[in-house]
């Protein structure tokens, strides 16, 4: 999952989702996204839109670090993370590998 977000595969994310049991409806609701926008990325549709990226990480619960993807246009702290201007120690704290 780590090398698909950092490549920022949508379409891997969404089969290894899809594998481990989440419904392309449920992938839909997380991301804001509607089901055949999600069949489409499934069946090979690149995502490259910094806006729908950002919906899938928060989506998703993933920190928008690791798909490189920063929170403002000043340059960021530890792996392009954003934690310097969160002010989440926590994320400094992490093995880059997590």
């Amino acid at each position: 999952m780590r090398v698909a977000l950092g490549a920022r595969d949508v379409t891997r994310v969404y089969r290894l989702l899809h594998r481990a049991g989440y419904s392309q409806q449920h992938i839909a609701a997380l991301t804001g996204q509607s089901q055949p926008e999600v069949s489409a990325v499934i069946h090979g549709r690149r995502v490259m839109a910094y806006d729908v990226l950002s919906r899938v990480a928060d989506g998703l619960g993933i920190p928008r670090g690791y798909m490189g993807l920063a929170y403002t246009d000043a340059a960021v702290g530890y792996a392009g993370s954003g934690a310097a201007h969160r002010g989440d120690a926590e994320v400094w704290a992490r093995d880059p590998r997590d």
